[in-house]
């Protein structure tokens, strides 16, 4: 029996272009070959795209003159599954690919453009998230064209962009001067961008966990895991893509079994809630014993120092074994 083909989406116009790199490289590392043939579907910044069969041309500067669209007829007409696990930021999580793959009736990872859409905008999201019980808000409002705080928040915010990830963009700001460059930093570098601010809850504990859904409805229970950044006072970029940026501890030590069996749970919720499927992992901060959720995220890094597969790994699945569910549940 032939082995199922694999194309591992990567790159792509998002901020998130190099990260998706490392994800995929990691993905085609330790993916069972022997039960699927794989090869990379690498999409320049300028949607080009070109097919990649090694690491290592991965690894040079690509060029091709490919159209997105032409690779996408390439990939239904060898009946590809699209790995969409190493691909991440806007136009990955936030519906447009997927959308463009149920266009051409291409299988795919993952949860659906609709859901994906509602996910990727943490403003709506978490309205929707804060009617579940046992979850809270931080306080958040939209930045206006004003660039003023409204009356009755604290100086002390977290200022970042609605719709990106990894956290790119964000700031903590603990004045009214601070929090109008962390703005103006968003709108000079991320003009398409909305702005939200959250009161910056002080001496939290950073947890993620992620969610594993069986085809049957059926969930995977993991553990959540704790997040002590070495650097910096929150989970940022290089806390959480270099080696050694940030410590992570699963299962947390900083919160009760109890909360973080109920953090396990709520993440079920959540993804229930937002209509996702198959894999997501979400984030969350306890302060002063409430929890309080952040995000939800679709396709969550698979890099050698991402939160998922350490996740999985303390439940006794390893990452091959992980990618073969992901696939197989899909």
């Amino acid at each position: 029996m032939a082995n199922k083909k694999i194309a591992i989406f990567c790159g792509g116009p998002s901020s998130e272009h190099e990260v998706s790199l490392l994800s995929s490289k990691n993905i085609f590392k330790f993916i069972d070959k022997t039960k699927y043939s794989v090869v990379f579907f690498y999409i320049t910044k300028d949607l080009k795209c070109q097919f990649i069969e090694n690491i290592e041309n991965l690894e040079k500067k690509i060029d091709s003159d490919l159209p997105f669209l032409d690779g996408l007829k390439k990939i239904k007409s060898e009946n590809y599954f699209a790995l969409l696990a190493g691909i991440h930021g806007e136009f990955a999580e936030d519906g447009k690919i997927q959308t463009i793959l149920e266009y051409f009736k291409i299988p795919y990872l993952g949860s659906d453009p609709a859901a994906s859409a509602l996910a990727m905008d943490k403003y709506r999201a978490s309205l929707l998230v804060g009617t579940l019980n046992n979850v809270n808000i931080p306080k958040t409002f939209k930045v206006g064209k004003d660039t003023t705080i409204p009356e009755g928040y604290p100086s002390s915010l977290v200022v970042k962009p609605n719709t990106m990830g990894s956290s790119i963009g964000i700031s903590i700001t603990t004045s009214e001067a601070e929090f109008r460059k962390a703005v103006e930093y968003i709108r000079r570098n991320y003009p398409s961008q909305e702005i939200i601010a959250q009161e910056y809850l002080d001496g939290a504990v950073e947890i993620q966990c992620g969610v594993l859904q069986k085809k049957n409805g059926q969930f995977v229970v993991l553990p959540p895991i704790e997040i002590i950044p070495k650097k910096n006072v929150f989970f940022d970029y290089d806390s959480k893509y270099l080696v050694g940026g940030a410590t992570e501890i699963t299962p947390p030590v900083s919160v009760s079994k109890k909360v973080a069996d109920e953090l396990s749970q709520l993440s079920i919720n959540v993804h229930i809630l937002l209509g996702l499927r198959t894999y997501s992992r979400n984030d969350f901060l306890v302060h002063k014993k409430k929890i309080y959720f952040l995000e939800a995220n679709t396709l969550p890094g698979m890099t050698a120092t991402s939160l998922l597969p350490q996740e999985a790994k303390a439940v006794g699945i390893s990452y091959t074994q992980l990618l073969d569910f992901l696939i197989q549940n899909a």
